[in-house]
C-alpha cells in the first residue's frame, strides 16, 4: 500500500467528527501532526533558549503543560486505523528569541540586523546556527523523546535548513566563530572561503548595468555566473553551508535510531531548484532520513518570491538595471526562462490575493519541479512528494496527484483543512 499523508493539527480531529472518516475515504493512512508538546522534565532541562521563553519553546517546538489535546488528537486517529507521525520544526525559526544562537552574516553581524526583508516571509523569524553543539543536541533528545512519549510511528521534520533564497543576506551565514572551527575541522580554508564569498558580493553590488543586460541577453546560467564572480569560494561555501546541515542530522538521526529502532525519521526537502541554497542536497537524505519528500505547495514563498527578492535586491544595488532584465536573468539562473514568467516583480503578485492560483504556469512548475526531485533523489529511497490539497484549482492537484502516482511511493497534503465556513474544515478537500 502506498503512502498517502496529511499534514494536520489536533483541531479539527477532536472538532470535526466527519474530518478522519473523510480522510480515510479519500484513501489517507498517515497523519503528520503538528502542535505544542510536552517533554520529560531531563530533556527540558537542555532546553537551550533564554529563560523568558524556554517554559513555552525551544528551538524547532513548541512547548505546553497541557498536552491532552494532543493525546486525543493522536488516540483518535490510532483508533480509526491511521498511523501518526509528529511534526517538528529545525533551524529554521524562532531564534530571534535566543541572539546567542542565531546565525551570523559573513560581516559578522547578526541575522536579525537585516530582517525583515522585502519579498521574504521567511525573513520574519530567524534561523539558528547549525553547528551550535547545544541547539543539536537538544533536537537529538526532544525529537526521541517526543516520539517515544507519544507512542507514535515516527516524525517528520520540516524547514530543517536555513532560510529561503528570498531572505538574500540568510544565504551569506552563518559565519560564526562555531562555523568557522567547524569549517576547518572539515579541511575547509574558512579565511580563504570567507574573504572570497565577501569579495563576491562586493562585485555583485557594484556591476554595471550595461553589463548585465548583456549577460542577460546571452542567456548565461548558475555556472556561468560563478565564473564571473570568481573562484571556487562560492562553491565551497555552498557545499559548506550543505555539509552543516547533513552532519548534524545525521548526528541527530544516530541518536534518535540508537533510542528508537522501529521508528521513521525524516525530513522534507526543499524545492529542487533552490535546494543547494537553504543547505539541502539530495543525494545526502540517503545519509540522515527514512525518505526524501520535496516541499512543493509553497509557490508563493519558496518560487515567486525568490524571483521578485533577487530582482529587487539587483535593482537596488545596480543604478540603471532594468527591472525586467534583472527579472530575466534571475530566472535564467533557476532554469525558469524555459516558463511563460511574469516580466515585472509586480505581476510576480507575491504578497497578494491570488498569487498562487492565479499563476499561469503553475501546474508546469510544480510538475517540473517534482520530476527534478524525483531525478536527484537517492536510488531506492523511498520518495514521498508533498502536495497542495486545496487552494489552488482542482484540475491541477489531480493532475499532479497522477504525476505523483506514477513516479513515487505515496504522496503527503498540505494544507488540507481551512477551518470554519458552512462545510467545516473539508470545504476545501480537492483532491
Amino acid at each position: 500500500m502506498k503512502l498517502v499523508g496529511v499534514y494536520a493539527s489536533p483541531k479539527p480531529i477532536l472538532e470535526d467528527p466527519e474530518f478522519l472518516p473523510a480522510l480515510k475515504d479519500k484513501g489517507v493512512n498517515l497523519v503528520i501532526l503538528g502542535g505544542a508538546f510536552k517533554l520529560s522534565d531531563q530533556v527540558l532541562a537542555e532546553n537551550p533558549m533564554p529563560p523568558e521563553v524556554r517554559d513555552r519553546m525551544g528551538p524547532g517546538l513548541s512547548l505546553t503543560e497541557d498536552d491532552s489535546a494532543m493525546r486525543r488528537a493522536i488516540d483518535a486517529a490510532h483508533r480509526e486505523g491511521f498511523s501518526v507521525w509528529l511534526s517538528a520544526f529545525a533551524w529554521w525559526g524562532g531564534a530571534e528569541n535566543a541572539p546567542e544562537l542565531m546565525v551570523r552574516h559573513i560581516s559578522g553581524r547578526p541575522l536579525s540586523e537585516f530582517a525583515p526583508a522585502p519579498f521574504s516571509n521567511e525573513s520574519r523569524t530567524l534561523v539558528y546556527c547549525p553547528n551550535d553543539e547545544r541547539t543539536n543536541r537538544w533536537f537529538a533528545l526532544a525529537y526521541t523523546d517526543a516520539v517515544l512519549r507519544y507512542d507514535v510511528e515516527g516524525i517528520d521534520l520540516t524547514h530543517a535548513r536555513y532560510s529561503h533564497p528570498a531572505f538574500v543576506e540568510n544565504l551569506f551565514g552563518c559565519a560564526c566563530d562555531r562555523c568557522a572551527q567547524v569549517a576547518r575541522s572539515w579541511g575547509y580554508d574558512w579565511e580563504r572561503m570567507k574573504t572570497g564569498v565577501t569579495r563576491a558580493l562586493k562585485d555583485l553590488k557594484k556591476a554595471d548595468a550595461g553589463t548585465l543586460r548583456e549577460l542577460s541577453e546571452l542567456k548565461l546560467g548558475f555556472t556561468d555566473l560563478l565564473h564571473i564572480l570568481g573562484g571556487p569560494e562560492l562553491v565551497d561555501w555552498l557545499n559548506f553551508r550543505a555539509d552543516s546541515i547533513t552532519n548534524a542530522l545525521k548526528n541527530i538521526r544516530d541518536h534518535f535510531k540508537e533510542k528508537a529502532p522501529d521508528k521513521v525519521f525524516g525530513s522534507d526537502s526543499h524545492v529542487p531548484s533552490f535546494a543547494l541554497l537553504v543547505g539541502h542536497r539530495y543525494r545526502d537524505f540517503r545519509k540522515f532520513s527514512d525518505f526524501v519528500s520535496p516541499l512543493l505547495p509553497w509557490f508563493e514563498i519558496h518560487y515567486l518570491a525568490n524571483f521578485a527578492a533577487w530582482a529587487d535586491r539587483l535593482c537596488r544595488w545596480v543604478k540603471g538595471l532594468d527591472e525586467e532584465v534583472a527579472l530575466t536573468l534571475v530566472y535564467r539562473l533557476f532554469g525558469y526562462d524555459r516558463f511563460d514568467m511574469p516580466t515585472s516583480i509586480k505581476e510576480l503578485k507575491v504578497g497578494e490575493p491570488g498569487c498562487e492560483e492565479e499563476f499561469g504556469d503553475l501546474y508546469a512548475v510544480v510538475e517540473w519541479e517534482l520530476r527534478k526531485a524525483k531525478a536527484l533523489s537517492p536510488d531506492g529511497l523511498s520518495f514521498y512528494p508533498v502536495l497542495k490539497g486545496g487552494r489552488w484549482p482542482a484540475d491541477v492537484i489531480r493532475r499532479l496527484v497522477r504525476v505523483a502516482e506514477e513516479i513515487s511511493d505515496g504522496v503527503v497534503f498540505q494544507p488540507l483543512y481551512i477551518s470554519g465556513g458552512e462545510s467545516g474544515y473539508l470545504r476545501r478537500l480537492e483532491f
